[in-house]
């Protein structure tokens, strides 16, 4: 299967590796400025399912994609959705984190899982 550059670009922003992390407000402010391209800040985050959690240090040799989502957006349901398609054709090749911006709204595991999430959350 061939992917387009666009079709790259979105499947960067798409879930391979997933896991569904959350932040507390004082880690999110640091992204806040981040744009496409730059190196993100180190972080570290707990996951939302099974109480691990996921720290991050640039640089790093692996390509990472945030994927910053909201529960109960329609836009971070589709996302969710396409992820979950597209998990199969980028496995291996890209890690990528969802950050759930509204940890407190509900489960945010159970509530990924509903819209076909198959991945690690």
């Amino acid at each position: 299967m061939k992917i387009s550059k666009l079709g790259l670009k979105l499947a960067y922003t798409a879930l391979a590796c997933a896991i569904i992390l959350t932040f507390e407000c004082a880690e999110a402010q640091a992204f806040r400025n981040v744009k496409n391209g730059d190196k993100t800040p180190s972080f570290k985050a707990m996951a939302a399912e099974g109480g691990g959690s996921v720290e991050y240090a640039p640089p790093t040799e692996e390509v990472i994609v945030l994927s910053f989502i909201r529960q109960g957006q329609d836009k971070s349901n589709e996302l969710v959705r396409d992820l979950a398609r597209l998990d199969p054709a980028l496995k291996g090749k890209v890690q990528v984190l969802a950050i759930v911006v509204n940890p407190k709204d509900g489960d945010a595991a159970a509530w990924a899982k509903g819209l076909g999430a198959e991945f690690p959350i």
